[in-house]
Formats: structure tokens, C-alpha cells, sequence
């Protein structure tokens, strides 16, 4: 089940921190805490620690408004389904919303799967360490490969005459150039 939280401010000296799990963000404010109980006892949050059936989906904001997608998984069953929420940073203490999550449950018949989910264990793992910029592909032959040799910054014309900028110091400390 994926859906997203949007908040927004008059002012703030930091982006807002809508991530959480545990991993601060620099010049973020402390995040926002959501978490969810559902009519099975299945807790989920961003709150450090554990991994639960939250997860981050996306991103994006200006320094007052912010955006951040989340899944929940699984989709929680029939009945209902607390949503708790705080962010003490910003003065909000905790509260809570019961949802009927009867809707949520009735619409994973109606779910078509594209492909077989991956098994995490099995699945090529991305290396976190590798920071190697990769070469950018472009489509020979049509409009993008077009726009990017218009776009191309011409080659250097050797013969061209070239400034050259200096100052010097004069032992009575004066400057001449």
C-alpha cells in the first residue's frame, strides 16, 4: 500500500526531516514519527531500531514543503487500523487517526502482478561503496542525440588570444598590475 505525507511551514531555518528510521539528515529538522497498528497487532514506523512493514518511497520538497512516499507491507487486513503521528520538533504531539481498513484489504483481489516478487536473500545486492560516475547513455540518431551536440560547449580555439590576469606586490607595499 503506498501513499505519501505532505507537510509545509511559513518558515524554517532546515528542510523538514520526513524520513526518520533512525538516520539523521543534516540540515533537516528531527523527523516526524508515524506508525501504524493494525486489527492483527502488526505494528509498523519509521522509528528507529528493527525494520517494520514501513518503508521509504520518494521524496520531494523546498525548504517550507515537503513531500515523502512510503509503502506499508503488508497491506493491512480487515478492520481497523491506528495511525499514530507526532513530530515534537514542530510542537505536535502524538496523535491518533482509526481508519476502517476494510477498503485497503478488498482491493488486493483487484491487484494484477506483473512479475514474481524477489526474494531479498537471493537478489544482486547494490554496493553502497561504489561511487564511480557512470557515462551517460544517449539514443543514437534521435531527438535527444540531436539536442545534445547542439548543447555541446564548442572546442577551444588554440589560436585565440588568451587574457591573463596578474597582480603583484611592490616591496613598499603598494600594488601595481
Amino acid at each position: 500500500m503506498t501513499f505519501s505525507v505532505e507537510s509545509s511551514v511559513r518558515s524554517t531555518d532546515r528542510f523538514l526531516g520526513m524520513y526518520g528510521f533512525g538516520k539523521p539528515e543534516s540540515g533537516r529538522t528531527p523527523p516526524m514519527l508515524l506508525g501504524f497498528e493494525d486489527a492483527e497487532g502488526t505494528r509498523s514506523t519509521n522509528l528507529p531500531g528493527r525494520r517494520t512493514g514501513l518503508g521509504a518511497n520518494g521524496s520531494s520538497g523546498s525548504g517550507t514543503h515537503h513531500r515523502t512516499g512510503l509503502i506499508l507491507s503488508p497491506v493491512p487486513p480487515e478492520g481497523e487500523l491506528h495511525v499514530y503521528f507526532a513530530w515534537p520538533h514542530f510542537g505536535i504531539d502524538e496523535t491518533r487517526l482509526v481508519l476502517d481498513a476494510s477498503p485497503f484489504a478488498s482491493a488486493v483481489d483487484q491487484v494484477t502482478w506483473l512479475w514474481d516478487e524477489v526474494d531479498p536473500a537471493t537478489a544482486q545486492q547494490i554496493d553502497v561503496d561504489n561511487r564511480t560516475t557512470p557515462e551517460i547513455e544517449i539514443p543514437s540518431g534521435g531527438w535527444l542525440a540531436a539536442a545534445f551536440e547542439a548543447q555541446k560547449i564548442p572546442p577551444r580555439d588554440t589560436n585565440a588570444p588568451r587574457r591573463i590576469n596578474f597582480a603583484y606586490v611592490q616591496r613598499d607595499g603598494s600594488s601595481g598590475a
